[in-house]
């Protein structure tokens, strides 16, 4: 009889973000234990199948358009992402807020967004969330639908906008409305040149007669 504890320890995969795995122990009942290498972090209770193809994920892995990751809180616990299987408002947020700056789909649609950036700490979810729990108005917008996150109210004279712990608070919808946002950027349109002034740059290639008739028509 085959001794798959024997067999799967030590096999070595990598996840779809290039992240290489170990398996470190095996329960016995298709399910393994895997440690990260880059990070030596470890996760429990994962099923074999899973693990072989590579869909084992890492807190660390930049699963959020190549640039955040979900990160580990202060005592070393993965966030809670959803409660009663839905999203809690605090991660609802966290992914707006990186789709609003790092999606393509979103930045061709809203270009103002490209003069925006996350600050390298938000860029982790697990960071952001403790962070906001101390930004002004926090828990009005925890306990309401009538607060937003802002960036401009502290930051009025900046062309480029950045979402960070210093820079940013809980307004009323009603305010975030008013603020100055950064211009969808134009090309600039060409100078309108009125036809008389056309004509007169021409007169000189006119003959007398000419003239006469071309002042008559514009009343000069």
């Amino acid at each position: 009889m085959l001794n798959y504890k024997e067999i799967r320890i030590g096999e070595t995969y990598i996840n779809n973000y290039e992240n290489e795995y170990v398996i470190i122990d095996y329960d016995g009942n298709n399910k393994v234990t895997v440690k990260f290498k880059k990070y030596g972090y470890v996760r429990t209770g994962l099923y074999y199948h899973n693990v072989k193809s590579g869909r084992t994920y890492c807190p660390f892995d930049k699963r959020y358009y190549g640039v955040a990751c979900i990160g580990l809180m202060s005592d070393g616990t993965e966030p809670v992402l959803t409660i009663n299987g839905e999203e809690t408002k605090e991660y609802k947020l966290w992914m707006a807020m990186i789709y609003r700056v790092y999606s393509e789909s979103q930045l061709k649609h809203h270009s103002s967004y490209r003069k925006c950036k996350v600050c390298d700490r938000w860029l982790v979810y697990a960071n952001f969330l403790e962070d906001i729990k101390s930004l002004p108005n926090y828990e009005l917008w925890l306990h309401s639908d009538q607060y937003e996150l802002d960036k401009d109210l502290l930051q009025p004279n900046q062309e480029f906008k950045i979402y960070s712990p210093t820079t940013c608070m809980f307004v009323p919808k009603n305010v975030n409305i008013r603020l100055p946002k950064p211009k969808k950027e134009k090309a600039p349109k060409p100078k309108k040149q009125h036809k008389i002034s056309i004509f007169k740059q021409m007169q000189e290639t006119f003959s007398p007669e000419e003239k006469k008739k071309i002042n008559r028509h514009f009343g000069d």
